[in-house]
């Protein structure tokens, strides 16, 4: 692949805020407190899909993108999970953060293997 992506440069952006919202969400919704594995979670996974985006954005690695889909699942289907889809704030917040990488993972990975087509 040559240049970047735009999805690329949101990647970096949203992990950033998948790490952060462990500290975020209890201050706008005090019943949603995330702590040990839903808190540890939401760091890894952040910390992950925002340093796949970094490198992403000079590497252009179709498995980086793999890699960034499977870890938007996965935030989709953490709160059931990991025991936290009682947290109306914290699952809503997991699962639309978790579409929004899979739908940008995904569109680049369906642009890529349109471009790659045998003639």
């Amino acid at each position: 692949m040559n240049g970047q992506r735009w999805q690329d440069r949101l990647l970096p952006l949203i992990g950033l805020y998948v790490f952060l919202s462990p500290v975020i969400i209890p201050h706008f919704y005090a019943a949603s407190v995330a702590a040990g594995a839903v808190a540890w979670s939401h760091y890894l996974v952040g910390a992950a899909i925002g340093l796949l985006g970094i490198a992403a954005l000079s590497s252009n690695q179709l498995w980086e993108e793999w890699v960034t889909l499977v870890l938007g699942a996965w935030l989709i289907v953490s709160p059931w999970l990991l025991g936290f889809a009682g947290m109306r704030a914290l699952t809503c917040n997991a699962v639309l953060t978790g579409a929004i990488v899979v739908i940008l993972s995904a569109s680049v990975l369906l642009a890529s293997s349109r471009s790659v087509r045998p003639t």
